[in-house]
C-alpha cells in the first residue's frame, strides 16, 4: 500500500485548517466517560435514591429531546 492510498482511507484528517480529528476524539471520550460514570453511580446507589439522582436522570433524559429540537 502506497502512502497516497493510506492518506485517502483516514476517518478524519487533521490539518492546519481542519481540526475535526481531535474533536471526534474528545466527543467520543466525553460520551463514554459520562455514560460510564452514570452507570457506575446507578449501580452503587441502587435503591438509595436522593434528589441529586433525580436531577441527574432528568438531565440525561431531557437532553435528547432538547438536542433534537435544536437540530431541526
Amino acid at each position: 500500500m502506497s502512502s497516497s492510498e493510506a492518506e485517502g482511507l483516514r476517518f478524519s484528517e487533521w490539518t492546519s485548517t481542519d481540526h475535526q480529528a481531535p474533536l471526534w476524539i474528545a466527543t467520543s471520550l466525553s460520551l463514554i466517560y459520562s455514560c460510564s460514570f452514570l452507570f457506575v453511580r446507578l449501580v452503587v446507589k441502587l435503591k438509595r435514591w436522593a434528589l441529586d439522582d433525580v436531577v441527574l436522570g432528568a438531565a440525561y433524559v431531557g437532553f435528547a429531546p432538547a438536542h433534537e429540537q435544536e437540530t431541526h
